[in-house]
């Protein structure tokens, strides 16, 4: 009894670790292509077409968002 008892308290669901692990990974990605996207978007209208710098900011982050939002 007290080993059936000792191998359900350190029962550990490897398929659901898995999953979390996964889960944790995509976050990651679409948070850093949207960081990728902002800067981007964000340089291009700043630097290449002379915009003002806080409108290319608000730009690339509504761009961002769109994009992570899908």
């Amino acid at each position: 009894m007290v080993n059936k008892v000792s191998s359900t308290l350190f029962y550990t669901n490897s398929g659901a670790i898995n999953s979390f692990f996964i889960k944790i990974v995509k976050f990651g990605l679409v948070g850093f292509s949207g960081l990728l996207i902002d800067f981007g978007t964000t340089y291009f209208f700043k630097e290449k077409l002379n915009s003002n710098k806080y409108l290319a900011n608000a730009f690339g982050f509504c761009i961002a968002v769109i994009s992570n939002f899908r």
